[in-house]
């Protein structure tokens, strides 16, 4: 083979390489753009899977330190696993909505689930997620985390077969001795 038929085969290798990757990329591309539904589902694949850094590529105008408010959310709970389910997607001209179901796996605490929504807006041709807060839970406002508490309830009675109570709630008084020492007590040390 000559040398001139090889550089053409390598170029040609070269250029069906690059067009696969270029239209793999649009078409990714266009399927982002292309919906609310779409760029609503890039936005919680991305976050579902941990690829926090991805975040900002679907959101219009990211705010500072998206990446950690999200992963913030599973540090502080704990979470063994989040699962995070698209809805259908309602368009309003540039606008849409796309609700989510969020099944939250918390270690220790077991299982939660709760309802969110992305909002979506169309600039610039591309549809994009129109991040706040309430994306990562709909009760979250600016500065919100959430948190993991466990909390006791109050004992119930204690009662007898007749509902006699046996045992009933009453304010507990603690006795103890503290020691000091002979040296803080001049008394102490005269008596001696």
């Amino acid at each position: 083979m000559s040398r001139a038929r090889l550089i053409i085969a390598v170029l040609a290798v070269v250029a069906l390489l690059a067009g696969g990757v270029l239209a793999f990329t649009l078409t990714r591309s266009e399927d982002v753009q292309g919906s609310p539904g779409a760029a609503a589902g890039a936005f919680l694949s991305a976050w579902e899977e941990e690829r926090w850094n991805e975040l900002g590529r679907y959101v219009f105008e990211p705010p500072p330190r998206l990446p950690e408010r999200h992963q913030g959310l599973l540090e502080d709970l704990h979470v063994a696993s989040l699962e995070l389910d698209a809805g259908a997607a309602q368009e309003d001209g540039d606008r849409g909505l796309v609700p989510f179901e969020a099944t939250v796996e918390v270690s220790g605490l077991g299982e939660f689930s709760y309802r969110g929504r992305v909002e979506t807006v169309r600039e610039n041709g591309r549809w994009w997620v129109e991040w706040s807060p309430r994306v990562v839970h709909p009760h979250l406002d600016d500065g919100d985390r959430l948190r993991r508490m466990r909390t006791w309830p109050e004992r119930a009675p204690i009662e007898g077969h007749d509902g006699v109570e046996l045992m009933a709630p009453r304010e507990a008084v603690i006795v103890g001795i503290t020691p000091q020492r002979i040296q803080d007590r001049p008394s102490l040390l005269a008596a001696l």
